[in-house]
């Protein structure tokens, strides 16, 4: 279990062997380098810039691993957002928006633990706000009928694993719009 959640943090695949009494064997495999020569120093300093659209933005993370929810606040606050709300059950979600007001954005992980889905705490949301909320569900679900309820319902989806540069367009662009 603690494998698959760093292999989908790295997006790469890990293979664990062991045997009693010998010790284990950990592997990542990682694609192979296509450019032999390494780049100039210079080009691998990373600037940091600054993501337009996100400064001030109030974000409701719901997800039912610690781990995820913990890392999800970390590139946020990255990225400038003054305010990660954090939830891993729909009545935690509830509790938030009760306490903190309602938020620009919610990141809503599609399979919660607690018999709910994402779509029902985005719909549970929009009830006590009286609103509709922009909002991301991320999944491991690949099927078209999930993909297209989520764009019914006007919210923005991500597939598991996701990649932080597709989640800061989709938000800008989410927030785009929303303006």
């Amino acid at each position: 279990a603690i494998c698959d959640r760093i292999a989908r943090m790295l997006n790469h695949d890990i293979d664990v062997s062991s045997q009693p009494g010998h010790g284990s064997c950990f592997s990542v495999t990682v694609p192979l380098a296509l450019d032999t020569d390494p780049a100039p120093l210079e080009s691998q300093v990373s600037t940091h810039i600054e993501p337009t659209g996100l400064k001030d933005l109030v974000v409701l993370c719901v997800d039912n691993e610690p781990d995820i929810l913990e890392a999800m606040n970390l590139l946020l606050d990255r990225w400038g957002c003054p305010s990660v709300l954090l939830a891993e059950t729909q009545a935690q979600a509830a509790q938030q928006v009760l306490m903190h007001g309602t938020p620009d954005i919610v990141l809503v992980d599609y399979q919660l633990n607690d018999q709910s889905n994402g779509l029902q705490v985005m719909q549970h949301l929009d009830k006590i706000l009286e609103t509709e909320l922009p909002a991301i569900v991320i999944t491991a679900d690949r099927s078209s009928e999930l993909g297209e309820t989520v764009k019914a319902r006007g919210y923005g989806i991500l597939r598991k694993p996701i990649r932080p540069a597709a989640l800061r367009a989709l938000m800008t662009n989410m927030m785009k719009t929303k303006a």
